[in-house]
């Protein structure tokens, strides 16, 4: 036969033939419709606090980091909540709480990605706070620790220094 294969009546789907087949569409709406994965997800209260924090809603974004750090000790995002919640105190120069927060991350999260800024956010608090001799120690620790971020740091790493008067 020279008819084309592909549009024989015995190879095509025709969904007024099968309505309930597999694949075959279903009217809008029908509870069908959609499968049960293609629902959007909530997102984490990780991610609305750190979408609160990008919008400088810093109030909604405090609540949600600590909620995380108080009631999820275990989580993934423990670094980073209280690098957050560092950053938050750092914008409102609450400047010994971002240090606590800041010093968190580096004792006890001191292998997680946030660690290095963590160190250099602790350092630039002691200085705002006028412990210069700390923050010139955290200074040389950081740079030590982390040559190649301190290097990328290195005309503000080296101002800092200056003007905490380190030796």
């Amino acid at each position: 036969s020279s008819s084309d294969p592909s549009l024989s009546g015995s190879d095509v789907f025709d969904p007024t033939q099968e309505a309930n087949a597999v694949g075959a569409p279903k009217p809008l709406g029908s509870s069908l419709s959609a499968s049960a994965s293609s629902k959007p997800q909530a997102p984490s209260i990780y991610e609305q606090a750190r979408d609160s924090y990008r919008e400088k809603a810093y109030g909604r974004s405090r609540k949600l980091f600590t909620s995380i750090v108080n009631e999820k000790p275990a989580s993934t995002h423990m670094a980073d909540a209280l690098y957050y919640l560092g950053e938050i105190n750092y914008q409102e120069k609450k400047f010994r709480e971002a240090g606590e927060n800041f010093l968190k991350v580096v004792v006890t999260y001191g292998k997680s990605g946030r660690a290095p800024e963590s160190l250099w956010k602790l350092g630039l608090s002691l200085k705002a706070l006028g412990n210069q001799e700390q923050a010139c120690a955290t200074f040389a620790k950081f740079k030590n620790m982390y040559p190649k971020i301190a290097q990328h740091k290195e005309p503000t790493l080296e101002r800092m220094i200056k003007e905490a008067k380190c030796k």
